[in-house]
């Protein structure tokens, strides 16, 4: 009798985690498939308790190099952000107040990039402080596209508004076809809103590399972040 409870018992447990997983934003067919998932993170309740979070806890980074056409990537475990620093906390405290203050995220269930490109000129990707003219942020969520940007003393999100022609049905359309045509080595035509929009809802290692790299002149990095049920389920870093 007792042996039979213990069935039982490992039965539902197994259940239990089959529904999880069927529930996880991680395989949910809305996000695309992350690389892997994570242990939940503790409760986050706005954009802070995120970044708080990031600053403590190590996650998948993928640096990705060329050299003579030939591509490498290495893969390290890093803090995704740094609030140590006085500028790069300020940075990220301004974009977490910004966030929060345009009601950008679900934390019930959303996923977030946080993407940022600096010239090879500056000496850091921090050099931005003093001088912006080489740096450009965005922000991605379920409510869309956002440049995050420093007007007079302060940092701004600002929501990204296409061109109705540039991402409509018939443009994306003939781009696709000039795709396949002429670049079929690759998912979507450069330049084009579909290609602009894959950076963001990409989650296949392999497309995401061959749709963007090796980039010339500039430095990008980006965090991926999906959160569940108020839980950071997943995040990684790429560097280029």
């Amino acid at each position: 009798m007792k042996f039979k409870w213990i069935i039982l018992l490992l039965l539902l447990m197994a259940c239990s985690s089959l529904f999880v997983v069927a529930l996880s934003p991680v395989t949910n067919p809305l996000y695309g498939k992350a690389p892997r998932s994570v242990k939940p993170s503790a409760k986050v309740d706005n954009f802070y308790d995120v970044l708080k979070y990031l600053c403590n806890k190590k996650y998948r980074s993928v640096h990705v190099d060329y050299y003579e056409w030939k591509r490498s990537e290495v893969i390290q475990y890093r803090y995704p952000c740094n609030l140590n620093d006085e500028y790069v906390s300020y940075y990220y405290q301004s974009l977490a107040s910004e966030v929060d203050r345009l009601e950008l995220v679900d934390y019930k269930c959303d996923t977030i990039h946080i993407s940022e490109e600096w010239s090879d000129t500056c000496l850091g990707p921090w050099q931005f402080i003093t001088s912006t003219e080489t740096f450009v942020a965005t922000f991605h969520s379920h409510k869309g596209l956002y440049n995050f940007s420093k007007q007079d003393e302060n940092w701004v999100l600002s929501q990204v508004v296409f061109d109705q022609e540039y991402c409509s049905d018939e443009r994306r359309a003939l781009e696709a076809e000039w795709c396949r045509k002429h670049m079929p080595e690759y998912d979507a035509w450069f330049g084009g809103y579909d290609h602009m929009m894959l950076f963001y809802t990409c989650w296949d290692d392999e497309k995401l590399l061959r749709n963007y790299g090796p980039v010339y002149g500039i430095n990008r990095d980006l965090i991926r972040i999906i959160i569940h049920d108020n839980r950071i389920v997943y995040c990684d870093t790429w560097h280029w």
